[in-house]
């Protein structure tokens, strides 16, 4: 069994055995996808099965990390910039942002389950309070409200409690 590591290269996910990085283990691509694409996210389910993948012109794939079935759940014609998976018992979902200010929860066959937009602030001067944007996700699965479960490259923007639909 390896232990794997996925990086996303263009576009295209190569997987490697950590035990050994000198050579690619497997390659994943989408065929649709023209060469000027570019993977911009990639996430991870809970258990480790599935490997999901957002990129520039808005597709959304899911890869089967043992069988290397790639699935592809939606095209929104639009970039989508990042993504999380949430499991719920047996349920997956993916929670993904294609736009500056609304969060989305899709199911696994593509299905728009709930949406959430970030509020819009008073007119206050630009100085003085940053634009809300959402730059990033990730799901924090032990349920803990201390914030003490970070991001990647610490660029998350710690939505308020009513935007998840989790709550």
């Amino acid at each position: 069994m390896t232990r794997q590591l996925f990086v996303a290269c263009g576009n295209k996910i190569l997987e490697f055995d950590v035990r050994n990085t000198s050579g690619v283990v497997s390659v994943m691509e989408s065929e649709s996808d023209s060469v000027s694409t570019v993977i911009n996210d990639m996430c991870i389910d809970p258990e480790g099965y599935i490997l999901g993948s957002c990129n520039s012109a808005g597709n959304i794939d899911i890869y089967n990390v043992y069988t290397r079935e790639t699935k592809r759940i939606m095209n929104l014609d639009r970039t989508v910039s990042t993504l999380s998976f949430y499991r719920q018992g047996k349920n997956v979902s993916l929670f993904a942002t294609g736009d500056l200010t609304t969060v989305y929860n899709y199911s696994m066959t593509g299905e728009l389950l709930h949406q959430s937009t970030l509020p819009v602030l008073p007119d206050i001067e630009a100085s003085d309070i940053e634009t809300p944007v959402v730059k990033d996700i990730c799901m924090n699965y032990d349920g803990r409200r201390d914030r003490s479960v970070r991001c990647r490259f610490h660029a998350v923007r710690w939505l308020p409690r009513w935007i998840s639909p989790l709550h």
